[in-house]
């Protein structure tokens, strides 16, 4: 019998001279299905009417999701949502370095930070805080294993097959079966029969919302977090529970199918619904992780410029130091505000300027001269090595300038790009023209720093081991301190240990910006 029904299905499909037999035939039995079917209550074959019995069905599930509609209109709220989902699956510690890791808690957090201890610095400070937050950061990233994720993701399809079908329109279907129809709750209608032909398309729309109704799926969970984020108890639990089982049992009868299919007369129609599967824990942890370590690296940056401020402070008695003309963070912010990347390594070659004429060219070259010429070193290798540190820097100066007048008027590099910032506006791949000349321009900065930075390491080093040895009686490394304490001008151990402070705080201001990147 079934090898029979199934070969005039294939003549059905296929065409041919007993076409109308075959039709017949399967649309005989489709209404035998119908007749036998339990909810054939549902529907009128003779007439082809869906019955009223269908329309309190609808009726039942309309005044059950009407609630939800402002919260599908809610934008707001469906973005709270999401988190509300996330954090139902998470344990208490999790959330709780969710929540420390909100902008406004880490504000606050910044705050009571800068008032906790006076004595502290506020790069100190900084380091705690940041310290903490990517302690929290992780907390919060370890929590997300395979299985969490996968809970998460299954009751969030739920929820948002939920509020598809919310958002169906009831009241145009239910208006065929009573013409004056109201959505509002407090309407008592007063369905009748309504033609199949008129309902058969919202009837297959509604069918294609229907999500496949696993009776172990996390419906309780779904329906606590929409209760949650609507404020309300909008769902009923146990409500909710009858009509996920009456949603189940339709599906399982196939009468919906059946209805269509002897409608439309095409017994092989099948509607299959489309309810995508969601993908939100996954998707949520790197937002939340990109907003964390977007304001981790703000706290960073902002640490970085509280310890570079202190440092310039130490070594110049000022935080900020211009000595070059183009080569600066005015021309830099120029750059910037085309919305590209400016020079890096501006404020480092003006600190670098600045050394050089304040400090290098004046005591640390004239300390040199007295330690390395009238010096006498007990190891040549020790005094070559300083010697060859402090012409290594001499040449520096004349590298800065180079770099600086390359970007005036007459430079090779000024009229090219100040030609191009002026057509950026106008013509976009002028941008990585101007981004190529920018990185060459740093990258020959970056070059002068890393000359700088190693040169004066290792001079600070030796200023260091000249500071204790000139306490020694006799001296391990130059032997005629005395002599040397003569032709200073100041007494030569002061001197020296002096020069060592401010240069070693010197080296230490070039590594925010020496190696390979400024960041």
């Amino acid at each position: 019998m079934a090898e029979d029904i199934l070969n005039k299905v294939f003549s059905f499909i296929a065409g041919g001279n007993e076409d109308d037999t075959d039709r017949r035939i399967l649309l005989q039995k489709l209404q035998r299905d119908l007749s036998q079917n339990k909810y054939a209550r549902f529907y009128k074959v003779r007439s082809e009417e869906f019955e009223s019995d269908l329309a309190q069905v609808f009726h039942s599930l309309s005044k059950m999701l009407y609630p939800l509609q402002a919260l599908i209109q809610d934008k707001i709220r469906l973005n709270w949502l999401k988190t509300v989902t996330v954090e139902t699956f998470l344990s208490p510690a999790a959330r709780e370095a969710v929540r420390r890791l909100s902008p406004q808690a880490i504000e606050q957090r910044s705050a009571s930070e800068s008032q906790r201890s006076a004595n502290e610095s506020q790069g100190d400070k900084g380091l705690a805080l940041t310290g903490e937050l990517k302690g929290d950061l992780q907390v919060m990233t370890d929590a997300f294993d395979r299985g969490r994720i996968t809970a998460i993701d299954r009751c969030y399809t739920l929820i948002q097959a939920l509020l598809r079908l919310a958002g169906f329109n009831y009241t145009a279907l239910l208006a065929k079966f009573d013409e004056h129809f109201q959505a509002h709750p407090g309407y008592e209608p007063k369905f009748g029969s309504a033609k199949a032909a008129g309902l058969v398309k919202d009837l297959a729309a509604f069918m294609l919302l229907i999500p496949p109704l696993d009776p172990n799926g996390d419906w309780k969970n779904a329906a606590g977090i929409v209760n949650t984020v609507a404020g309300a108890q909008v769902l009923d639990l146990e409500s909710f529970a009858g009509m996920v089982r009456t949603l189940r049992d339709l599906q399982g009868s196939g009468i919906l199918d059946l209805m269509v299919q002897y409608t439309i007369k095409n017994p092989l129609w099948v509607q299959v619904s489309k309810v995508p599967e969601e993908h939100l824990a996954e998707t949520w942890l790197e937002i939340k992780r990109a907003e964390a370590q977007k304001v981790i690296g703000r706290i960073v940056e902002s640490q970085r410029d509280v310890l570079i401020a202190s440092q310039a402070v130490s070594v110049f008695g000022v935080a900020e130091v211009n000595r070059l003309n183009y080569y600066t963070l005015k021309f830099s912010e120029s750059i910037r505000r085309r919305g590209l990347d400016g020079f890096v390594y501006a404020p480092g070659i003006n600190y670098l300027a600045a050394f050089l004429e304040d400090f290098q060219s004046r005591e640390l070259q004239e300390l040199c001269d007295i330690v390395l010429v009238r010096g006498q070193w007990t190891s040549q290798a020790l005094s070559r090595e300083m010697s060859e540190a402090l012409y290594a820097v001499k040449g520096l100066s004349g590298g800065i300038v180079d770099l600086d007048e390359s970007l005036g008027e007459a430079g090779r590099d000024g009229p090219r790009l100040n030609t191009a910032l002026l057509r950026v506006d106008h013509d976009p791949a002028q941008a990585r023209y101007i981004a190529a000349m920018v990185d060459g321009i740093d990258e020959r900065a970056l070059e002068l720093i890393n000359i700088a930075a190693q040169a004066y390491n290792v001079m600070a080093r030796h200023l260091r081991n000249l500071a204790e040895d000139c306490q020694k009686k006799p001296g391990e490394i130059i032997i005629n301190w005395r002599e040397l304490s003569m032709v200073s001008r100041v007494p030569i151990n002061q001197r020296i240990a002096g020069d060592y402070a401010r240069l070693s705080g010197f080296v230490q201001l070039l590594q925010f910006y020496s190696g390979p990147q400024a960041s």
